[in-house]
């Protein structure tokens, strides 16, 4: 999974979990996602997990490439 955005240098990695949580600035529940980054996504110098909220998701194939 990678995260919607027009820049094309994006977080990527893997879901490894998710979770149903109250989203308040949606005043709903919604599903969460755990997502273990790829060792090359920009954010693996300082975390190796993020999490993001469904809607903020695109899937991707082994054969995009980053």
């Amino acid at each position: 999974m990678r995260w919607l955005t027009t820049k094309s240098d994006t977080d990527w990695g893997i879901v490894i979990s998710r979770f149903y949580s109250n989203a308040c600035d949606r005043c709903c529940w919604t599903w969460c996602y755990l997502i273990w980054l790829s060792k090359d996504s920009l954010s693996a110098a300082w975390t190796s997990t993020d999490i993001a909220w469904e809607e903020d998701l695109e899937p991707i194939s082994e054969e995009t490439n980053l």
